[in-house]
């Protein structure tokens, strides 16, 4: 089994909303019922910044990020799963010109490179498709897709070893 550890710093987009409480509600209940860790419903917005970086200089270039940055509505559009732990059961987030546009101007102010693909997961785990399946079969009587909501805040978080170990550092509300 590949290493499930992390070793790094990652910005998280985040909502108050009542969408958002029933996402997580839902995250409660798959991580109960496969004994997973618990997390706060987030779309990824860049991982992989090196846990080597001061944490002052991480929020300066949040602030410079969320300059100027008018609301954000993201849409969850479609129930996947996949053999990734950290995305076993996962939620496609359409990726907006104004989503894309942010992430690119976060890899540029952190000097990375790479694909973007939204999401937000509801499940970091290790189980059957048998299971996954099932769990799928849930979401539909929790939710309705597309479910849109408006993101009012990116948080950093301290990746450092297992999901249940993680821990927010710091907020920005816009």
């Amino acid at each position: 089994m590949k290493n499930l550890s992390l070793n790094e710093y990652t910005l998280w987009l985040e909502s108050e909303s009542e969408k958002y409480t029933r996402l997580k509600n839902i995250i409660v209940d798959f991580s109960t019922e496969a004994q997973s860790p618990l997390f706060e419903p987030h779309v990824t917005l860049l991982g992989g910044i090196s846990i080597a970086m001061p944490v002052e200089k991480i929020i300066e270039k949040m602030k410079t990020l969320t300059e100027k940055r008018g609301t954000i509505t993201l849409s969850l559009t479609a129930t996947h799963s996949s053999d990734s732990y950290y995305q076993s059961i996962f939620l496609e987030c359409k990726k907006t010109k104004v989503l894309a546009s942010l992430n690119h101007k976060a890899q540029k102010l952190f000097s990375q490179t790479g694909e973007y693909n939204p999401h937000l997961s509801l499940l970091y785990s290790n189980i059957s498709q048998t299971k996954k399946n099932l769990l799928l079969k849930k979401i539909s009587h929790k939710i309705v897709l597309p479910l849109n909501f408006v993101v009012d805040k990116i948080s950093l978080w301290k990746a450092l070893g297992l999901a249940e170990r993680w821990q927010k550092i710091y907020d920005i509300f816009w």
